[in-house]
């Protein structure tokens, strides 16, 4: 009778909520929204692109604290790889750059 009154307390819970999604995002996004929240908007080409390891410190300082040699650690469950792009600029619609390459994370 337990998990009946259960299952039946969370659909009438479910029914009741006015939003039931995990977060909403209120309006629309528009090309002038994104342009005045941008610090910085080029046109350019790609040169490159890599994968660059960050470590996670404080996972791995840790799993040392555990016992584990940090030469032993999975360097895959123990930080974060990101695309590393780096862009020849062409053009400069707002903000400055001192270089006429970015890098993008």
């Amino acid at each position: 009778m337990k998990p009946i009154l259960t299952v039946l307390l969370i659909f009438v819970f479910g029914l009741a909520s006015k939003t039931i999604l995990a977060c909403s995002c209120d309006g629309e996004s528009t090309v002038e929204g994104a342009y005045k929240s941008s610090d910085i908007i080029v046109s350019g080409q790609v040169i490159s692109t890599t994968d660059e390891y960050f470590p996670d410190s404080v996972s791995i300082k840790e799993m040392v604290a555990l016992g584990i040699p940090a030469d032993q650690l999975d360097k895959r469950l123990n930080g974060y790889y990101l695309k590393k792009v780096l862009i020849k600029v062409d053009k400069i619609f707002k903000g400055q750059t001192t270089s006429d390459t970015l890098t993008i994370f």
